[in-house]
């Protein structure tokens, strides 16, 4: 890494935690692009640099810092990352719902069971 500080508003630089979607074919070793979760969450890409090319296409809400790069990703890797990602989400989401329940559950399970009033039961009917 760079002993140069970042630039004021980019993004410190992280470590490399995981590759996001299947590993790209690089044998003729002429791109290699990659999608990477960094350890502190952020994400970096290994594309194709086309700034100066893009750069004047932007919409006129979008813009480029001098520390920042527009980078070209095939098809490819963006859709295997982005599945990876969406399972991922998923699976936290299915995973946030079951322990929701779960505590629910258990809170409902530890609350006392002689009041059957809200259900119109008295406790003689729960046998």
């Amino acid at each position: 890494m760079s002993s140069t500080p970042p630039a004021v508003g980019a993004l410190p630089a992280s470590r490399i935690d995981r590759r996001v979607g299947p590993p790209p074919d690089c044998s003729t070793n002429v791109t290699c692009p990659a999608i990477f979760r960094l350890v502190d969450g952020n994400f970096a890409i290994v594309g194709t640099h086309h700034t100066d090319t893009l750069r004047p296409h932007l919409p006129a809400d979008a813009g480029v810092a001098d520390y920042e790069r527009i980078v070209v990703v095939p098809k490819k890797v963006m859709l295997g990352a982005t599945k990876v990602l969406l399972l991922a989400l998923a699976g936290t989401l299915v995973g946030s719902v079951v322990t929701a329940l779960l505590m629910a559950l258990t809170h409902a399970s530890q609350a006392s069971l002689s009041n059957w009033s809200h259900l119109g039961l008295r406790p003689s009917d729960r046998a």
